[in-house]
């Protein structure tokens, strides 16, 4: 799954992420809409080639709470 760029887990009553994040390095576009996701996993921020993230039709708790990397505010 390491050279994965596309993921499309859209309407598929996920309600949790998996804990895969070293898995999905290379991941440039996610899209979990229309699921039942509640809360984002902290490992989020380790995508760093990630540009497309959609997570709207979820009941997600809003905000979300993110841990602040290295040199930011």
């Amino acid at each position: 799954m390491e050279g994965l760029e596309i993921l499309d887990l859209s309407k598929n009553n996920i309600t949790a992420f998996p804990d895969i994040p070293n898995k999905l390095i290379n991941l440039k576009v996610l899209s979990l809409t229309h699921n039942g996701i509640y809360t984002l996993p902290t490992y989020m921020t380790s995508f760093e080639k990630l540009k497309v993230f959609k997570v709207a039709s979820n009941p997600i708790e809003w905000p979300v709470r993110l841990p602040l990397t290295p040199g930011c505010r």
